[in-house]
């Protein structure tokens, strides 16, 4: 199938689609296929991320790599 009749069939295929949830989800995949991503913060989660940054910056949090981190949420739910 060509792209053009394959772009064709999605448009009409979407056009008689009702469910929000499943348009909101496809809309979700084109926003990351353009690169367009969600840049709007709530208030609260500047505040986290100001504070995280913050702490970063003076040196008061420890950076783990994955493998480190996994070790320790394991060992902690399994008490080892």
């Amino acid at each position: 199938m060509s792209t053009s009749l394959l772009k064709k069939k999605i448009h009409k295929t979407i056009d008689n689609i009702d469910d929000e949830s499943f348009l909101s989800a496809v809309y979700t995949i084109l926003k990351e296929k353009i690169g367009e991503y969600p840049t709007e913060f709530s208030n609260e989660q500047k505040a986290i991320i100001d504070a995280r940054l913050q702490q970063f910056e003076e040196g008061e949090t420890t950076l783990y790599k994955w493998s480190e981190a996994k070790s320790i949420i394991l060992r902690k739910n399994l008490k080892i």
